[in-house]
């Protein structure tokens, strides 16, 4: 370390300081008073932050997007592990010269040599990122700029370079982030930013002896420190992991690393706060120095943050739980509706999966994690469902397919105070943390034949931000009522004049079945007692029942005339599983499939498994969390046929997320009235 022979005569504390000579050149001053210094350096860091803050909102960065924290946590960002070293490095070297820039009028000539290093290491590592590919060569052009101000330029204009620098660096750390979570790591990263500056400082004047500049650089030191501590502590609450995972994951430690390390680092500063003599100078020295590298790793933590997905969603009492796990070298998701304790559905599914070309609406650009692996699709998982359990504390429950419903399915009894499930399959097993407490869904009907479709509300509630929702079989709606009225009346109305009913044991069923026969008798349409081939036929059940009912008369109409008068579905029986065990059918809806609105919904469930199957109650659950109003119900029909690829909304060709996969959905009528 290069020291100076002035600075080791510095006066008593008593006395007033006398001025270094300044690495700036012949001519110009030394350090400045503590009041001035003091305050250029809050000035320039209330500079960065301001600028920051104002380019992030103007860009509509800290908007939250589409896509919530739970849906996040699936998407890892794409980054290969040189582009991850090569941020770490720039964020590192480029904060380290904005911090010496930002201390200039303070640091001696061992500053200035650090700075001139640090300078170099940035300058390298932004153009490597540029042939990367990881930034535009125009934001290269205007950091290396930056950076070679900051290290050439008088202290004044210097200080200047550093706040903007300062404020570029926070920025590429928090524009891989939306909302909150982009502006606490902007802070962040300005504070850290100036804390290290002042450590390097310290490191290089503590080892001189006991003059007042090197108190006051500590004293600084030891303030910006603890203040970096702070945004750290916000990041781990907006967007850290639960207690359960804070050592589950990678994310974890590094959100624990942005609190614990300046920590540590305002206490190595802290005994050069009362230096008065030359004894341990050295020692507090190489305090400084361990400070300066801690804050340093600090910065690391948070540049790596950036290539991680968002923290797993921590288990709510009574609400859905859906987190990405991994079983062995498998990886999948899991959705627990939900975690209130008793009879609990368990969904296991196999992750998303990350091919090209997968045309994720809003989520491009995006590697979707490599959740490759288990084919969970439909009945393709039914020879190994079995292969998968699942325990709270007893016996293992084995996961079993379900009609109508894609995905491998249990329900588990979980005692009350339980905090764990255990999930097992032939590559390995895992843990679900889970909390009990009351649910708004009826775990009873969770545990029966309209679990699936009552899940699959609870899921689209949960993406939505919803509060939580009931089963759908619990009530028939105002609305789903009018709908049925509303159809009846326009099928009548086309000259259907007899239909079947098929229901079930649930209360929208039997409500639906009643709503139906009275605007039947009001329009004097026949309703049979028993099945006639010349009957329209219309299912008014729950998926299981559809499914089972949609199957027997696409089996019956290749041997003898059945329901010529045409099939019919109630309008929460739009799902994909039951589409496709009719060869024909049609049914109301309050939204159209094609919109980009339902077509968003489906794109975004292929972030999440690769069986994603889009239904009308998912939807719907997630429209009205968002609070998005039903548009004027119409009349589709939905055939099994091959259609041109490319033709929006629908579906074809088995792709995921499709709202009929292998078929068609096409509307029969205007708005209903």
């Amino acid at each position: 370390m290069v020291t100076s022979s002035s600075t080791a005569a510095a006066p008593t504390p008593e006395a007033p300081a006398l001025p270094d000579p300044s690495p700036d050149g012949p001519g110009r001053a030394g350090p400045p008073a503590g009041g001035r210094g003091t305050l250029l350096i809050a000035g320039a860091l209330a500079l960065a932050t301001v600028v920051g803050l104002v380019v992030l909102i103007t860009t509509g960065v800290t908007a939250t997007p589409d896509v919530g924290p739970v849906v996040l946590s699936f998407v890892a960002p794409e980054a290969s592990p040189t582009s991850v070293v090569v941020r770490v490095v720039l964020v590192v070297a480029s904060s380290l010269v904005a911090g010496l820039g930002l201390a200039r009028g303070v640091g001696g000539p061992a500053a200035t040599a650090v700075l001139r290093g640090a300078a170099v290491a940035a300058g390298v590592a932004v153009v490597v990122a540029g042939i990367l590919g990881d930034a535009g060569w125009p934001a290269v052009a205007g950091h290396v700029l930056l950076v070679a101000a900051v290290a050439t330029l008088p202290r004044r204009s210097a200080a200047v370079a550093g706040a903007l620098l300062a404020g570029t660096v926070a920025l590429e750390v928090a524009l891989v982030g939306w909302g909150a979570a982009a502006v606490v790591e902007l802070l962040a990263a300005v504070v850290l930013t100036t804390a290290s500056g002042l450590a390097a400082v310290a490191a290089s004047r503590l080892g001189d002896g006991p003059d007042a500049g090197s108190v006051r650089v500590a004293r600084l030191g030891v303030a910006v420190a603890l203040a970096g501590a702070v945004p750290g502590a916000v990041a781990l609450v907006v967007d850290g992991p639960g207690l359960a995972d804070l050592t589950g994951s990678v994310r974890g430690p590094v959100t624990v690393a942005l609190v614990a390390l300046p920590l540590a680092a305002a206490g190595l500063l802290a005994p050069g706060l009362r230096a008065r003599t030359s004894s341990g100078a050295r020692q507090r020295r190489e305090l400084a120095r361990w400070a300066s590298g801690g804050l340093a790793l600090a910065l690391g933590a948070l540049a790596v943050l950036g290539a991680l997905p968002s923290a797993p969603q921590p288990p709510q009492a009574g609400r859905a739980l859906l987190r990405p796990m991994s079983l062995g070298t498998q990886r999948a998701a899991v959705l627990v509706a939900p975690t209130a304790g008793g009879p609990t559905l368990v969904r296991l599914s196999d992750g998303a999966d990350p091919a090209p070309g997968g045309g994720r609406d809003g989520m491009d650009g995006m590697d979707m994690g490599g959740m490759d692996g288990m084919d969970m699709g439909g009945t393709a998982g039914a020879p190994d469902a079995g292969a998968y359990t699942v325990s709270a504390g007893g016996a293992p429950v084995p996961f079993a397919t379900r009609p109508g419903a894609p995905g491998r399915w249990a329900v588990v009894d979980v005692p009350a105070g339980t905090d764990a499930l255990t999930l097992t399959g032939p590559h390995g097993s895992a843990t679900v943390p889970v909390t009990t407490g009351p649910s708004a869904a009826d775990p009873a009907v969770l545990a029966g034949p309209d679990g699936p479709e009552c899940a699959d509300a609870l899921l689209g509630d949960l993406l939505g931000g919803g509060s939580g929702t009931a089963c759908p079989s619990t009530l028939l709606t105002p609305a789903q009522a009018g709908i049925l009225t509303a159809a009846v009346t326009d099928l009548h109305a086309r000259g259907l004049t007899s239909l079947f009913l098929v229901g079930d044991d649930s209360a929208r069923s039997r409500a639906a079945v009643a709503a139906v026969r009275a605007t039947a008798a009001r329009l004097g349409l026949a309703i049979s007692d028993a099945p006639r081939p010349e009957d329209g036929l219309l299912v008014l059940s729950g998926w299981d029942r559809a499914h089972a009912e949609l199957t027997d008369v696409t089996a019956a109409a290749t041997r003898t005339r059945t329901f010529t008068g045409g099939v019919f579905l109630a309008p929460w029986l739009v799902a994909p599983d039951v589409l496709a065990a009719g060869s024909s059918t049609m049914f109301p809806l309050p939204f159209t499939p094609q919109d980009a609105t339902p077509r968003g919904y489906a794109a975004l469930l292929t972030t999440i498994s690769a069986d994603a199957a889009p239904t009308s109650s998912g939807y719907l659950a997630w429209a009205h969390a968002r609070g998005l109003p039903d548009a004027p119900p119409r009349l589709y029909a939905a055939a099994a046929i091959d259609v041109m690829p490319g033709m929006p909304g629908m579906g074809h060709g088995g792709q995921p997320g499709a709202w009929f996969p292998g078929g068609g959905i096409v509307p029969l009528s205007g708005p209903l009235s």
